[in-house]
């Protein structure tokens, strides 16, 4: 049998690159509760684009720590949360959470922007309030819960 050295290459650069992060606060709740902690893997994008619904730790956004956030919205799309109604390019979009949010939100991206929301619409701090974010302000996405 022939020992392949391309696995363990592999999970040594997962493990070498990634980092370990304790979510603080409420805004993902219910998906991730304070205290919860996960891997976070920032080479998992360097090769690719993030996806739709992607939980992401984002470098400090507007003058505020690191965050974890839920990817909306992609580059190039219209993007509307209206009440707890996401629509994309003027589709309602079902969400893997019920996002409570009583107001009207509009963005249309350009090539390199993205809009992430929290989990918990109520005390969540997001593009509501700084507006899209750049693919270079995502440190990663959430590869695994510890």
């Amino acid at each position: 049998m022939k020992y392949s050295a391309r696995p363990f290459m592999i999970w040594f650069l997962d493990f070498v690159t990634s980092r370990r992060i304790r979510v603080g606060g409420d805004s993902m709740l219910p998906t991730f509760q304070p205290g919860d902690k996960a891997i976070v893997s920032p080479r998992e994008y360097k090769l690719g684009s993030p996806d739709r619904f992607d939980v992401v730790i984002l470098k400090s956004v507007d003058g505020r720590p690191a965050e974890i956030k839920r990817i909306v919205g992609l580059p190039g799309e219209e993007v509307m949360v209206r009440n707890k109604q996401l629509v994309i390019d003027g589709e309602d979009v079902d969400q893997p959470v019920d996002g409570s949010d009583s107001g009207t939100h509009l963005w249309v991206l350009q090539s390199d922007e993205f809009i992430v929301l929290g989990d918990n619409r109520r005390v969540s701090v997001d593009s509501r309030k700084y507006g899209p974010v750049r693919k270079d302000q995502i440190l990663g996405p959430i590869v695994r819960r510890m």
